[in-house]
């Protein structure tokens, strides 16, 4: 993507304070019962802003709206906006650092697919990335099908 976008920044490890953190996993209410020493990636001088109120009531079309966020980033070299459609791998572990490559960042839940056509006609982004760590690519390839992107 660097190829095509030249002008958008890229994150380097310098750019984070790493520690390491004795911690347990939790997901969706379960918890991993073995503690593990894992490293913690926090961002050094982060700039993107996530907009909360007006997530809210823009995006309030959208299902799992829980699972929306917002970003602006007004220090960022760019004025690209970037639309991140994905589960909760990219909600819980990316999408803060994605913020701050561009000026606006859109994170919404794959199961908006169905409707990216009007999310995408509302938020007018530059770079759509659909994204599944989890095992719903079936899905997610027949939600696509059914959307119709220019």
């Amino acid at each position: 993507m660097h190829d095509d976008f030249p002008e958008i920044p890229v994150l380097q490890e310098e750019d984070f304070l790493v520690k390491e953190e004795e911690t347990t996993v939790s997901l969706y209410g379960l918890d991993y019962p073995y503690t593990e020493i894992c490293p913690i990636y926090t961002l050094a001088d982060p700039h993107a802003v996530e907009i909360t109120q007006d997530t809210q009531e823009r995006w309030d079309f959208l299902h799992f709206k829980e699972h929306t966020h917002e970003y602006v980033n007004e220090e960022c070299i760019n004025a690209l906006k970037i639309l991140l459609i994905g589960d909760s791998f990219i909600r819980m572990f990316l999408k803060d650092d994605i913020a701050e490559s561009f000026h606006g960042t859109l994170s919404i839940d794959w199961l908006n697919i169905p409707i990216l056509d009007e999310i995408v006609e509302e938020y007018h982004p530059d770079i759509v990335i659909i994204e599944s760590a989890q095992s719903a690519l079936d899905s997610t390839i027949e939600l696509v099908g059914e959307t119709e992107l220019e």
